[in-house]
Order: structure tokens, then C-alpha cells, then sequence
């Protein structure tokens, strides 16, 4: 079966390079001379070398992978895992530029992206037979994938896999007279899962398995960015930052080593862990390795982490039905204020209404009840002068109930006869004495 591991954005680039001394893929396997014909029926080497420093292809055997057999064809065809002689074949080269090294291309150097996941690595399950001829039509495919055929699923391979890996990266030493410096690059496929549907949680953990060592050199070049001038600092731009070091890389060389430690595992974490890993500090364990398992991860981050949760949201939401229900609400909210309005403006109308027919009311209790509170008043004590002069008699106002009104008399009331005898005269006071 032919595998899309090799399409265009995998062999879009310069094919690289192998080292154990491998000669360089430069056959033509397509010459009648038996010479030719018998190296191309030979198995590849474990690492070839198609362009020095640039492009390498490697195979790593893995006894533990399991491949995908099919059976049946169209809507019937099924398959199952089975266990079969396989290698794991990988693609490592440079971009264009000589600034980032790709595996299966994907970037892993100088920089393994995280955000939102660490990339999705597809390698090919191929037989161990895998022979030069077979790399040359792989590799031919490629570039015609590369100047725009339609066929782009160039590897014979058994299944396909995609990875769980642990990656690891570290500075090794630098060379002052030649402005050059050298890293390691360790990647173990650790685990995959192939499908459809894919069966999670396989674990390639194998002792017999070995891990891809990539030695990796590069030499400084000068940022463009920074025009070959130092920025000095300023109240604009804040301190001043040292230009991003810029380098040219070269593959040294590909190896393989023996595992060192016990493949990871999916673990049960504990508080503190639940705790790191909601705010995105275990991407990174504290020996810097970086361990993929695709169980750990959500299309967004690692599962139970804010950024996964916040992709989920961001992403995932129907947010049509979202904004559908908000809308509803707050329609339903504005109809209550409305409603909640119009009661009370009708009320406060019907309250105007009754106080203007108030004024006709007494108007008219003005014109025609002017006896009967007349009447009233003179019940109760409170007569005018008419009613004195006709010699009305009705009980008036009285400050005891025993007392009855006094009679009308032309008589001049005085209220205390004058003393008898004069008042005892009182001395004048002595007049004070002035100083002028």
C-alpha cells in the first residue's frame, strides 16, 4: 500500500543525507545494467544519505509496531492489528534557508512548537526489505509531487503510524575560530496510533528498540532584521535587547543509540500535577525532555489545561445557538421592561384622569350643596350674622354642656366694679444723679 507520508509538504525540499559512510542514493534503477539492477535490489542502509548535509533518509526497526492489515474492499473493508517485521521510516532534512531542521517535515529544531501542540508526526511502516529502488521510486514521486502531480502517496509501505515520542535538544560545544556550534537532537518513538479508528495507547517499548540521535551544526550568520546596527535604548522602545542569534545549519551526522530509561507512561496525577498541568507548566518536564503521548492532548493543549478548555470554547462552541439563546433572553428581558412600563404609565393615566374630573366635581359641589353646608355649619354651632339678627335660638358652641349661650343685651358688660377707696399712693423713685 502506498503511504501519503512522502507527499508534497514532506519531500517539497532537498532530499538529505546519511551517515555510517552509506553511499549517496544517486543510483539509476531504471538501467538494463545487471550491476545497477543488483545494488537497486539491495535493502537500503539504516540511514542514507541523499543530499550530504542536508536531506538524509533512516529507518529504525521497531518490534514492538504493530501494522494495520485490511480486508474486504470499499464500505466492507475492514482491518486489525496484527504484529509484523517492520521499520519506521523517517525523512530528515533542512528547510531552504539551512534555518530549521524538519523530521517527516515537520520543524523540531532549533525550536520543538508546543502551541497549540507539539507537531503530529506520520511515519511509514515499511518492510525490512525496503530496497534502493523502492527509495528511488519513492523519491521520484516526491518531486513530481514537489512540480504538481496528482500522485502524491509515494511510499510502498505497510501501514502508517502516527507517533508518541519524547524529544530532547541540548547545546553539546562551540568553536570560536570558525563562528560555529553543535547540538543534539535525541527523538525515541515512544508509542503511536494508527487507525481508522485509531487505537490509542500503544507503547513501543521494546529495550531492542533504538533511539534517532541527530548531531546538528550550525555557524552564526547576521540577523537581517537588525541591518547590521545595535539599537540603543529609548524611552519608546524600553532597553535595549540583544539581537536573536540567527544560524545556518548542517546535519554532522545520524545516529542511533540504546534507551537510556523507561519509556513514559500515561500517569494518574495527583493535585499539585492537576494543578501545573491547568496552567501549562509539565509541556516541559525539569530535565527539559518534552514527552508527546496523544492521549495527554486535546486539539487545543494538554487535556484538562486553560488553554484546551479555552480553545474548546473559543473553537468548538455553537456559538450561532449561543448567541440564539443571549438573543432570546435578552428580547424576553426587554418585553418585561416594557410591559413593567405600559402598566405603570396607564396607571399614572388613569390617576390624571380621576383628578381632572375631580375639579368638575367640585364645582358642581360648589353650586349645589351650598344650603346643606350651610345647614351643617349651623348645626354645629357656627351661624353668621343672619342667622343672630333672625333671632335664631338653636344651640351654639358652648365650652361646658351644662352653660347655656348668653342672652343678646344692649347693656355695656364690664367685667370688675372700680375700688371704693383710692389705691395708696407709692413713692416716685429718686431720680439718679447724671455727671455731665
Amino acid at each position: 500500500m502506498r503511504s501519503p507520508l512522502f507527499s508534497l509538504p514532506f519531500l517539497s525540499l532537498s532530499l538529505p543525507h546519511i551517515v555510517f559512510g552509506a553511499p549517496e542514493v544517486s543510483l539509476d534503477c531504471s538501467s538494463q545494467d545487471d550491476k545497477t539492477q543488483s545494488e537497486c535490489r539491495r535493502p537500503i542502509e539504516a540511514v542514507a544519505a541523499v543530499t550530504p548535509g542536508a536531506y538524509y533518509m533512516a529507518k529504525i526497526p521497531c518490534p514492538d509496531c504493530k501494522v494495520q492489515e485490511f480486508h474486504g474492499e470499499r464500505e466492507n473493508r475492514t482491518y486489525k492489528l496484527v504484529e509484523k517485521e517492520n521499520d519506521l521510516l523517517f525523512n530528515i532534512s533542512l528547510t531552504r534557508d539551512h534555518r530549521t531542521l524538519l523530521l517527516n517535515g515537520k520543524p523540531i529544531f532549533p525550536i520543538l512548537p508546543t502551541n497549540p501542540h507539539p507537531p503530529l508526526i506520520l511515519t511509514s511502516q515499511i518492510p525490512p526489505n525496503f530496497t534502493r529502488s523502492d527509495l528511488a521510486d519513492t523519491l521520484a514521486c516526491a518531486r513530481k509531487c514537489r512540480d504538481g502531480a496528482d500522485e502524491c502517496n509515494c511510499v510502498e509501505a505497510i501501514s502508517d503510524v502516527e507517533l508518541d515520542f519524547e524529544y530532547y535538544s541540548k547545546w553539546l560545544e562551540s568553536h570560536s575560530e570558525t563562528h560555529t556550534e553543535k547540538w543534539e537532537i535525541i527523538f525515541d518513538a515512544i508509542g503511536g496510533t494508527n487507525g481508522p479508528p485509531k487505537d490509542t495507547g500503544r507503547v513501543f517499548g521494546s529495550d531492542d528498540q533504538s533511539v534517532l540521535r541527530i548531531i546538528m551544526q550550525g555557524k552564526e550568520l547576521q540577523d537581517e532584521n537588525s541591518g547590521g546596527h545595535n539599537q540603543a535604548a529609548s524611552p519608546l522602545t524600553g532597553n535595549y535587547q540583544e539581537p536573536e542569534t540567527v544560524y545556518e545549519y548542517k546535519i554532522a551526522s545520524i545516529e542511533f543509540s540504546q534507551r537510556y530509561a523507561d519509556v513514559p507512561r500515561v500517569e494518574k496525577l495527583g493535585f499539585w500535577d492537576k494543578l501545573r498541568r491547568f496552567f501549562g507548566t509539565d509541556i516541559v518536564r525539569s530535565d527539559g525532555h518534552v514527552v508527546y503521548l496523544a492521549e495527554e492532548w486535546g486539539g487545543y493543549g494538554k487535556k484538562g489545561s486553560l488553554r484546551q478548555g479555552f480553545g474548546v470554547v473559543i473553537h468548538e462552541w455553537r456559538w450561532d445557538i449561543v448567541f440564539t439563546i443571549l438573543g432570546f433572553v435578552v428580547l424576553g428581558l426587554a418585553c418585561l421592561w416594557l410591559a413593567w412600563w405600559l402598566f405603570f404609565a396607564v396607571k399614572r393615566q388613569r390617576e390624571l384622569a380621576r383628578w381632572d374630573g375631580m375639579d368638575q366635581v367640585w364645582a358642581r359641589m360648589r353650586r349645589d350643596g351650598g344650603a346643606e353646608e350651610d345647614a351643617q355649619l349651623l348645626a354645629s354651632g357656627y351661624s353668621d350674622e343672619h342667622a343672630f339678627r333672625d333671632g335664631s335660638r338653636d344651640e351654639g358652641y358652648r365650652d361646658e354642656p351644662e352653660e347655656s349661650p348668653p342672652s343678646y343685651s344692649d347693656e355695656i358688660q364690664t367685667n370688675k366694679p372700680l375700688p371704693s377707696k383710692p389705691l395708696p399712693e407709692k413713692p416716685l423713685p429718686a431720680v439718679p444723679l447724671i455727671d455731665t
